[in-house]
């Protein structure tokens, strides 16, 4: 059902590209739930690149078909761009949560770094105490959410090209600098950036796997909005995406357009690590909210030991550096009035919103060493064994 409906709104775009409206429409209308996708060309490009590797996709016919379908539609690509294109191998930046260690996906992706700055900021407040999803506990995430967002707008780009101080937004002696400045009285409209220098609405496809060895992989990967460009090249199957949409279109900014630079994302895919050992693969599609998202996930693990599934389904909110606090319809209405009277302007989601993501994610009891899926309703994922 969620993927009908992106293809029926999504309608014009996809019968405007042959290629792609053969792929998603049937009889140019949009499929319905029930009914089948099938994408042969993509399978037959995909065993191509499983015999001739990385010179499958950016050599070749592939390459070509992908060149002249970005310029048929207008786009500037060339085959050099495709054959010049190298893959930066970044280490992962690491936190910890109230003991449990954090490895997430570095810049240019900004998830995993403001994912941990705000568990740092949150990891002042006693949750456990004040109770999962009780006005005082909500109005301080959202708060919290402020602040990790305005740091992502002001600091985050390619590290291959700006310094991003990823560390110290990380650390947790910003975190508490931060901290220090939410009142548990009041909301504030909105926080400027920090000093750490100093001493989205798209949509992405997030997978969680742990083997019968404990090897753990979260894999998030993103063509950014739904159906990205709504190119498919004719002959691959291969659906373009629209990525270029997410750098900051004034220049000189630390996410400005730079050649050969990589734009900015939220992705967050995340390992958990319980006392040195493997606990958990977790994250979520969602654009720029897949941070508060994370952060949600993770603390509905730690801080209130709930099962994978449970965590998932727990009401969301959501927070940027200003505007409106969003949150899920299932948030009773007397939070709701508590939070308004916090000074919050509510926007109020349906009770299981996409808006808020699909999360995905895999836990490992630590005394059976049983695996518990989880998967959103939100969205059509599932939990398989094999």
């Amino acid at each position: 059902e969620v993927l009908a409906g992106m293809i029926a709104d999504n309608y014009d775009v996809l019968l405007s590209y042959p290629a792609s409206a053969a792929i998603y429409l049937s009889d140019d209308f949009p499929k319905q739930p029930g009914e089948i996708v099938q994408n042969l060309e993509l399978a037959k490009t995909l065993r191509l690149v499983s015999e001739k590797g990385s010179d499958g996709f950016y050599r070749g016919p592939v390459a070509q078909s992908i060149v002249d379908a970005v310029r048929a539609d207008g786009g500037s690509m060339t085959l050099e761009d495709l054959d010049g294109y190298l893959v930066s191998y970044r280490a992962p930046i690491r936190g910890n949560y109230r003991g449990y260690d954090i490895i997430s996906a570095p810049p240019p992706s900004s998830g995993g770094v403001h994912v941990i700055e705000l568990l740092n900021i949150m990891e002042h407040f006693d949750l456990a105490e004040m109770g999962q999803g009780s006005p005082e506990s909500l109005h301080a995430w959202a708060e919290a959410m402020k602040l990790a967002y305005a740091d992502r707008a002001q600091f985050m780009g390619d590290s291959d090209f700006v310094a991003v101080p990823a560390a110290k937004l990380a650390s947790k002696a910003y975190a508490r600098s931060r901290f220090e400045q939410i009142s548990l009285d009041a909301a504030k409209p909105e926080y400027g950036a920090g000093m750490p220098t100093a001493g989205d609405s798209g949509s992405t496809t997030h997978y969680s796997v742990i083997d019968s060895a404990g090897n753990m992989v979260a894999c998030t990967k993103t063509i950014n909005h739904f159906f990205g460009s709504g190119i498919t090249a004719p002959g691959t199957g291969v659906l373009l995406n629209d990525q270029m949409d997410d750098f900051d279109k004034l220049p000189g900014q630390a996410n400005s357009i730079e050649e050969h630079s990589k734009p900015l994302s939220s992705m967050s895919p995340t390992l958990l690590l319980r006392d040195g050992k493997p606990f958990a693969t977790l994250g979520s599609p969602g654009g720029k909210r897949i941070i508060s998202t994370m952060a949600l996930l993770i603390s509905n693990l730690v801080d209130f030991d709930m099962d994978i599934q449970a965590a998932i389904e727990a009401p969301r909110i959501n927070n940027y550096e200003d505007g409106p606090l969003k949150i899920e319809a299932r948030i009773p209405g007397s939070t709701r009035e508590a939070l308004t009277g916090k000074g919050h302007e509510l926007d109020i989601k349906k009770e299981f919103d996409l808006y808020f993501g699909g999360a995905q994610g895999i836990t490992i009891d630590p005394v059976s060493g049983e695996l518990h899926g989880g998967a959103d309703p939100r969205r059509d994922g599932q939990a398989a064994a094999y």
